[in-house]
């Protein structure tokens, strides 16, 4: 295929035009473009995985190309974020962990349940910078309730042996979630994100989340999920496969006797209560969107 090339090259210090600020905008060029790169790499990954998991199937050929991306490991790579989107994410990592605290953790048991565990459990998909656990870790939440899933066995022994969690499983978390030991986990909150810009992983995950199997002794639940800009097999609009995805969470969930849905975006000084130190982060930064 063609060969694509950053924009702009880097000058040398001996250069007599060298200037520090410029070379501060190519850096930041050359990480939006490799970022680029990298979620089209794993948006297709995600589009092969989704297509292997339905009735039709890969054909030998797509099989053989999902192995080949598979074996070029995690293209997640917190090094080549720009500022913006380092700060973005670590915003909603900080929204993320504050509304599993107040809402979720600290939200009550539903009327017949058993107690659930002193504290509560919570499931997202995590990369090798581990930075949704610390943020997590900060508010409160000990290690033995936070489970993570990742589709990469290198990045997985990086979380377990670098970050230091040990409830991480390969896989994808639509599966994950369906299978021993964690389809019977109950969980007081799920973030939902690499699934590129498709809404069907998300869907399945959230029916997973949400599956009859799982008990729900927490009357609140707290759910996140990032799309991405970029689904080729769609012209629905970011706005439509939000709405897509928003609709099954309600549906699962109600099948399971929720029967209220809160955004927090509609009500943040609500659903927030008196954690002044947090503040609503942008939803929206460069391919991504975050609910």
């Amino acid at each position: 295929g063609k060969k694509c090339f950053p924009p702009r090259s880097l000058h040398s210090q001996d250069d007599p035009s060298y200037a520090p600020e410029k070379d501060e905008a190519k850096i930041a060029d050359l990480r939006r473009f490799r970022s680029v790169r990298a979620q089209s790499r794993m948006n297709l990954t995600a589009e092969l995985l989704e297509i292997r998991n339905s009735s039709s199937g890969l054909t030998p050929s797509r099989e053989k190309e999902l192995e080949g991306l598979m074996s070029r490991g995690d293209p997640y790579n917190p090094d080549e974020f720009t500022e913006s989107h380092r700060r973005f994410k670590e915003g909603h990592n900080r929204l993320f962990a504050t509304l599993a605290w107040s809402m979720a953790a600290c939200g009550g048991i539903r009327h017949g349940s058993e107690t659930p565990p002193l504290w509560p459990n919570v499931f997202y998909l995590e990369g090798s910078d581990g930075r949704t656990t610390v943020a997590l870790r900060e508010k409160g939440f000990a290690d033995t309730s936070l489970y993570v899933a990742n589709m990469f066995p290198e990045t997985v022994d990086q979380i377990r042996n670098v970050v230091g969690l040990q409830n991480v499983v390969a896989g994808e978390a639509q599966r994950v979630l369906s299978e021993p030991p964690l389809a019977t986990v109950p969980f007081a909150a799920f973030y939902f994100d690499g699934c590129g810009g498709s809404t069907a992983p998300l869907i399945a995950m959230a029916r997973a989340a949400f599956d009859d199997r799982r008990p729900q002794p927490h009357r609140r639940v707290v759910t996140g999920f990032t799309l991405t800009e970029n689904d080729k097999n769609t012209k629905k609009s970011w706005f439509d496969r939000e709405e897509e995805v928003v609709r099954a969470l309600v549906r699962a969930a109600a099948r399971v006797g929720y029967d209220s849905f809160h955004r927090v975006g509609d009500c943040p000084e609500i659903l927030l209560g008196h954690h002044g130190d947090i503040h609503m982060p942008m939803k929206r930064d460069g391919p991504a969107m975050t609910t």
